[in-house]
């Protein structure tokens, strides 16, 4: 049994857990592997515990830091990282370790600090945190007074691309429509744009061809606009995909992220073939009677 105490990531905080895991070869390391997602790459540090993500442009965004693992009886049990391709693997060399283990990773998105900072001023005493704004208190700081205080307000400025939604949406070849929304999930620096392309043409197609959002506007929602064809052929109801390009801005650390594709079913209305016409014959009963 493995226990995973909480990860402090830049998107949350997420739940520990337990994971039940059976060994066959009790010779080799402890292998817990977790893929990884998103335009940062990363890269392990030399103590092998620790690794960064960084852009493009090799700059560090948040860092992963602290890996500990601790048997039932609190003993440190070697561990490292390793990395192949998208997968990222805690290796933990168990032999002569008594279960559960428990592994205790960090994730630290940044360092905050009191742009006015000094000593005394006692930041971080205090902190509040609410959906993406933190707000962390200087009892100390005088810059109003002896000991008047100071409070510090953080917004996440963590980028993303929020659509709405992904799937489970239909148009019709009668021309049905239907429509999903994109936003920025933090201020941006310079324009961002997006561009969409459907997949089958001929099943459906888009509008606006592309967004372009403004540091003035990053976060107003803006709707896209399905349109379903009529190909003309009794094909049943097709999928097909409205493909979202990667984001092109001069702002790093939102150029080349990969927003989602949106999945869509063209519900289909042709029964034949479009001019495919129909033959129907009709049948009459014809009675006899017979005598003499």
């Amino acid at each position: 049994m493995v226990r995973k105490r909480p990860l402090r990531s830049p998107a949350g905080f997420h739940p520990g857990c337990t994971t039940r895991v059976a060994k066959t070869d009790q010779k080799s390391p402890l292998i817990l592997s977790l893929s990884l997602k998103g335009t940062f790459t990363a890269q392990i540090k030399s103590d092998g515990k620790s690794l960064v993500f960084i852009d493009k442009n090799t700059t560090t965004h948040f860092t992963y830091t602290g890996l500990t693992v601790t048997d039932a009886a609190g003993n440190v049990a070697p561990s490292w990282l390793e990395i192949q391709g998208t997968t990222l693997s805690i290796a933990v060399d168990d032999r002569g370790m008594a279960y559960p283990l428990t592994i205790d990773p960090l994730f630290q998105a940044a360092k905050l600090t009191a742009s006015d900072g000094a000593a005394e001023d006692r930041f971080g005493f205090s902190v509040a945190l609410s959906g993406d704004t933190l707000v962390v208190g200087a009892y100390g700081d005088d810059d109003n007074g002896d000991e008047s205080g100071s409070v510090y307000a953080f917004l996440d400025t963590t980028p993303g691309v929020t659509i709405t939604p992904t799937s489970g949406i239909t148009t019709t070849e009668a021309g049905g429509t239907a429509s999903f929304t994109i936003v920025l999930d933090s201020p941006i620096t310079a324009t961002v744009n997006i561009t969409f392309s459907s997949s089958d043409t001929a099943e459906g197609t888009v509008s606006p061809d592309s967004v372009t959002f403004s540091t003035g506007n990053w976060n107003m929602p803006r709707t896209v606009t399905i349109t379903g064809v009529d190909d003309g052929v009794a094909d049943g109801n097709q999928s097909y995909t409205i493909v979202t390009a990667a984001a092109v801005s001069t702002a790093a650390n939102y150029d080349g992220m990969n927003p989602s594709d949106v999945t869509v079913t063209n519900i289909n209305d042709d029964s034949s073939g479009g001019d495919g016409g129909s033959c129907f014959i009709n049948t009459a009963a014809c009675g006899f009677r017979v005598g003499e």
